[in-house]
């Protein structure tokens, strides 16, 4: 556990205080998904209350002052304003834990046989960015996401549509009919277990290559091209 290393070195160790927390993290790093009702276990080990000198635009935390400490700013960009971590120990964790330790990572096996390293220890920075609001006196815990969808998805996505759009150009054969529903199924399994569920960034490469395009027989039987 990363400890806030200069003030447990200070020897300063009045008002200081040990609290566990546990803060809930996302069913996978950088997607936006809580169905699995992931939590996250803290300890933080500081003072009881911070000084804190917030951006007045963006409620970003510019510093991090001891107790009793105070720094020059201006009151027209900037405000300060005391963190209790009693009660906003998860913010008092977050600003002081700011050590990243050793990277580990397990291989994930993807559709396709792709593989990728799978971060196996985020920390609570890698899951959250936050900002105080000046107004309303609360802080914003913001979920760090990335782009799900690839160029894979939406070129699927075009070929569903070219299929759903001309269908009814074919729905007296029952044979065509029963092809381009075949075919509607195959994107479908690729955008939700094959290469296009994959995230954009456990690529290494995109080929649009790998999304299965139109059959032959329903381009003719359209004619018209995807």
């Amino acid at each position: 556990m990363a400890v806030w290393v200069w003030y447990v070195c200070s020897g300063i160790r009045n008002n200081f205080m040990e609290k566990t927390f546990n803060k809930p993290v996302p069913d996978e790093l950088y997607i936006d998904s809580f169905a699995q009702s992931k939590t996250a276990s803290y300890t933080y080990i500081g003072p009881e209350t911070l000084n804190l000198i917030i951006d007045n635009i963006s409620g970003g935390v510019q510093n991090v002052l001891l107790p009793g400490e105070s720094m020059l700013h201006n009151p027209e960009i900037q405000t300060q304003i005391t963190l209790d971590a009693n009660t906003a120990t998860d913010v008092a964790y977050y600003l002081t834990n700011t050590t990243t330790p050793e990277r580990e990572f397990e291989t994930e096996t993807l559709p396709g046989n792709n593989t990728y390293e799978k971060l196996t220890n985020p920390t609570i920075r890698d899951y959250y960015n936050i900002n105080y609001n000046l107004e309303t006196g609360t802080w914003n815990w913001a979920l760090i996401t990335r782009l799900v969808r690839t160029p894979l998805n939406d070129l699927a996505d075009k070929y569903k549509q070219y299929i759903e759009t001309n269908k009814s150009k074919v729905e007296d054969d029952t044979t065509l009919t029963a092809l381009a529903n075949t075919y509607l199924a195959q994107l479908e399994a690729f955008n939700t277990t094959g290469i296009g569920s994959i995230p954009s960034w456990k690529f290494i490469e995109i080929s649009l290559a790998t999304v299965p395009t139109p059959p032959s027989q329903l381009v003719v039987a359209f004619n018209v091209l995807p």
